[in-house]
């Protein structure tokens, strides 16, 4: 899953960005995936920086198109779930 994870979160950018993808089904399903990811990457360390970054991008996106409450529940534990192990400590 994070070996190829660079090019499928290139994929899933060019299909958020489909207008005609905006049915509850497939807005689950997105956002299930990316929590998926977020524990695989909670499991697995990600040396990887560039990764991260396209992980966060697409969130953004995500978060800014999907309205539901419980997709956006999974989006933002995604993200709580890359911030709680590879958070840069200020100082």
């Amino acid at each position: 899953m994070l070996k190829h994870a660079d090019i499928v979160f290139q994929a899933l950018n060019v299909i958020s960005k489909r207008a005609e993808l905006k049915s509850g089904h497939y807005l689950s399903a997105f956002a299930s995936l990316l929590f998926n990811f977020s524990v695989t990457f909670i499991e697995k360390y990600v040396e990887n920086e560039e990764v991260l970054n396209e992980f966060a991008d697409l969130l953004k996106i995500r978060l800014d198109l999907d309205k539901d409450t419980d997709n956006r529940t999974l989006l933002l534990q995604s993200g709580a779930n890359i911030l709680s192990k590879y958070h840069k400590s200020v100082g």
